[in-house]
């Protein structure tokens, strides 16, 4: 059991002071740091002074890790333009991307309360980092490819990638399925 305060503390769509939580690997309870204190005299205590706030993680469920590379070459607004330039500069943000990339976008997200990721993998170069993440990730293996003769490989590259996921498969990596748009899915 552990216990930590801060100034506020977010719950039921307020920010209540004078609350703390005790918790383990799930919230125990939330109530007065005193009472807590008393209730659990053992536990550790994180205390966090100021105008710190405990709020609840939040969930980034679409990401592409894979395109960590991207500063601004990828076209905003329009669905249309953005899927064009993505056709464009897929390749070049793939070969661009390296294991610091995504550990930082990661962290990036990590530090403005990301608690949880899900990323969209089409080719499974930033598995390990999502395996060895601070965050909770729910990895999407993605079946991508419209093309009829690359449709065998694809697949077979598909299921070697969800085999290799559920081979890292924890508490914190959730290996799954996304199937992209039909528009980018062959039939078969």
């Amino acid at each position: 059991m552990k216990i930590i305060s801060a100034k506020y503390v977010y719950i039921d769509a307020k920010y209540q002071e004078n609350k703390a939580i005790a918790f383990d690997e799930k919230i125990i309870k939330v109530a007065s740091l005193q009472e807590l204190q008393k209730e659990y005299p053992n536990a550790p205590l994180y205390s966090y002074e100021g105008n710190s706030i405990i709020y609840p993680g939040f969930i980034n469920l679409h990401t592409h890790l894979e395109f960590s590379a991207n500063r601004s070459r990828l076209k905003y607004g329009s669905f249309i333009e953005w899927l064009y330039s993505v056709f464009e500069n897929r390749d070049e943000l793939i070969e661009s991307v390296d294991s610091s990339l995504i550990d930082k976008a990661l962290f990036d997200m990590s530090r403005s309360g990301v608690t949880t990721v899900g990323t969209i993998s089409s080719f499974g170069i930033d598995m390990q980092e999502c395996a060895d993440a601070k965050q909770r990730v729910v990895y999407f293996n993605e079946v991508i490819g419209s093309s009829p003769a690359a449709v065998d490989a694809l697949f077979g590259d598909f299921k070697q990638r969800l085999n290799s996921t559920l081979e890292l498969a924890s508490e914190s990596f959730y290996p799954a399925v996304a199937i992209h748009s039909p528009y980018a899915v062959h039939p078969v």
